[in-house]
């Protein structure tokens, strides 16, 4: 069943920093092919959204799935979409991300 995937505006914003981190380190082409391929992975969650783990101490509604072991994108799964809640960088704390689930 392929759902909806929406990025919802605490994703939008760890995107426009990561964009804008990128950006000044490497230039703004880079920068967008990277974004680019962030939203393909994003999008690839509509047809397989079970593939990620569920986090712990989450309750079973929020999961998590690496890309390419340079950022972790957390989700949650709803019958009629996936919504993105977060797009973190390597070593930043996913946990932390959702002080509520601790």
């Amino acid at each position: 069943m392929r759902r909806d995937v929406v990025i919802t505006g605490s994703a939008e914003r760890d995107l426009q920093e990561l964009h804008d981190w990128i950006e000044a380190d490497r230039g703004s082409a880079v920068a967008e092919r990277f974004l680019a391929k962030v939203t393909d992975f994003c999008a690839g969650l509509a047809h397989f959204p079970y593939r990620g783990r569920v986090m712990p101490g989450s309750g079973g509604t929020i999961h998590t799935l690496a890309m390419r072991r340079v950022l972790t994108v957390a989700y949650a799964i709803f019958p009629d979409r996936v919504e993105v809640l977060r797009v973190l960088y390597r070593g930043r704390d996913v946990r932390g991300a959702f002080p509520e689930q601790k």
